[in-house]
């Protein structure tokens, strides 16, 4: 019997939720013995009550009628104390009713249950040729969470969404040609395109999605988190050099926020506190590579080959990473290992018939796509200097394969990848001048034994500037974020300024600027320069709960 990695998790986290929070059934409390005496306490009232003498000569007055010399006085009938149960002249309380589900769910469940979220707004509008707006994007985002007792929580994200731009106006509008693109006739047997979509795009015009769900627990010097998540390794900010253990979902390219840019995975992560130190393990049985933009939509740069299979769910073919962080002498560091697979599917491409294009006669291609193992090991530094901090990571990333350039035979290569190692680092300052938080970042790839025959450079050079400056208290907040691919001249510039009306409704108005050019060929697209033509303008609205 097959099981799917959705229910592997939910039973796992059923299971620890009944190991770690076992319900208590409550019974009918057992009568004291009666050889047990209840004596009065000699011990004085508490502060601020008074302490009732009684003489044994008069008895207290029975609803006003003072007893006489001789009568016997009656105890009052007054309701007990609440969360007491009546003892009436030795007999059994009578069982008190049961509650309803409505009261259950009240009084057990509902209490414990928070719930935030927002309800956002998100247009933009494309002003270079042809002029459309990109997006009228609504959506609603749901982030409730249920404490079962101080030790277990379980916390979601999930989110609806819906594009009107798709309402009112052409799809090809939307997402125009772009250089190397063609209309592509569709395969035998298939039916002809849509006349209002005869290039085939596909259009992610609304959805459902399960963001985040999983279980904490805390276990004194442990914890565990078990469920789908988003894990940060990264010490500076914004750069994939530690930080990619979650794969990136490229559907508007990197222009997403953080939580909605990155893929959530199935995973368990277990954090174990070491005096200064904190020891992180990862176990992730969901393998996922980089997931592209929906085909021929505005975004679409790359895509998965026909033929990539994805790897199958077995322990052998898990990722794990392990991760020591901590803090000493006021130097940040982290030490991570992480053997996972390459986001990137490598195609495999074999090619028959070069040299024949002079006679009219086009090379066959063939491509085996398939996800490839690698192995990493990097080291994060951060060390504060005042108003100055120094910033740093650098891991090496063994078993990436790359691809080379059409006409090229690779040499001592079968296929048209080869395999090569490669050193990634960061190096970055920030500091606050005149008020305003500022960041400069400058990142490098270097691939070992690099030869003429691969596509990318032996060295891709990047680097960035972030300014932000908060004003008028608070409640306006300029920002800027520049990106410089150095090698290639390309260039994306960002823009904005925050409003923060109140603590619950913000606005934001902005730009995303692409400069640079498309790229020499269709098989090395430039990351920033294939959008040139895509500069826009956005506004959101977003109000919190």
């Amino acid at each position: 019997m097959k099981v799917s990695l959705s229910s592997f998790f939910v039973i796992a986290i059923v299971g620890s939720i009944l190991f770690l929070n076992p319900v208590i059934v409550k019974g009918e409390e057992p009568a004291p013995s009666e050889s047990v005496q209840k004596e009065e306490s000699t011990l004085p009232p508490q502060e601020g009550t008074s302490k009732q003498v009684i003489p044994t000569e008069v008895k207290p007055a029975i609803d006003g009628i003072m007893p006489q010399p001789g009568m016997q006085a009656e105890a009052p009938a007054l309701p007990p104390a609440e969360g007491t149960i009546p003892q009436i002249m030795g007999e059994s309380a009578p069982p008190s009713p049961p509650r309803g589900i409505l009261a259950w769910l009240n009084d057990d469940i509902f209490k414990d249950i928070e719930i935030r979220g927002y309800i956002k707004n998100e247009t933009a509008y494309r002003y270079e040729s042809p002029p459309a707006f990109a997006k009228i994007l609504n959506i609603l985002q749901v982030e409730p969470s249920y404490s079962f007792n101080s030790h277990v929580k379980l916390s979601g994200r999930a989110l609806v969404y819906y594009d009107l731009a798709y309402d009112f106006q052409d799809v090809g509008t939307i997402a125009p040609i772009k250089a190397f693109t063609f209309i592509q006739p569709p395969d035998p047997g298939k039916p002809e395109p849509e006349i209002k979509n005869l290039r085939v795009i596909d259009v992610d015009k609304y959805g459902i999605a399960l963001k985040e769900i999983y279980l904490d627990m805390y276990l004194g010097s442990m914890d565990f988190r078990i469920g789908k998540q988003i894990i940060r390794w990264g010490i500076v900010e914004g750069w994939r050099i530690l930080d990619d253990v979650n794969p990136l979902d490229f559907k508007e390219h990197i222009l997403r926020d953080i939580a909605d840019r990155y893929i959530p995975l199935w995973m368990v992560k277990g954090d174990y506190y070491l005096g200064p130190l904190t020891i992180e393990g990862l176990w992730i049985p969901d393998v996922r590579g980089h997931e592209p933009a929906p085909l021929r939509s505005e975004w679409s740069q790359f895509q998965k080959l026909p033929g990539l299979k994805p790897v199958p769910i077995t322990l052998k073919n898990s990722e794990a990473g392990l991760r020591t962080s901590g803090m000493v002498g006021g130097l940040e560091f982290a030490l991570t290992y992480f053997y996972t697979w390459d986001d990137f599917p490598t195609a495999f491409r074999s090619i028959e018939g070069l040299g024949l294009g002079n006679l009219g006669i086009s090379p066959s291609v063939d491509f085996t796509p398939r996800y490839r193992r690698m192995t990493e090991y990097g080291l994060g530094l951060a060390k504060s200097f005042g108003k100055i901090v120094l910033e740093g990571e650098v891991a090496y990333v063994g078993g990436k394969y790359w691809g080379t350039c059409t006409g090229c035979t690779p040499t001592g290569g079968v296929f048209g990848e080869l395999q090569r190692d490669y050193w990634k680092h960061v190096v970055g300052v920030k500091t606050v001048l005149f008020g305003t938080d500022i960041s400069l970042d400058f990142s490098q790839d270097i691939i070992l034994g690099h030869t003429k025959e691969i596509q990318q450079q032996a060295h891709e050079d990047a680097m960035s500037l972030f300014a932000r400056k908060e004003i008028r208290y608070g409640t306006m907040v300029p920002q800027l974020l520049a990106i410089s691919l150095l090698n290639r001249h390309e260039y994306l510039f960002r823009p904005k300024l925050e409003y923060r009306y109140t603590d619950k409704v913000t606005f934001l108005f902005g730009f995303d600027i692409f400069s640079g050019s498309p790229g020499p060929d269709p098989g090395r697209l430039n990351f920033f320069g294939y959008f040139d033509h895509d500069d826009r303008a956005y506004m959101e609205v977003k109000y919190s709960f």
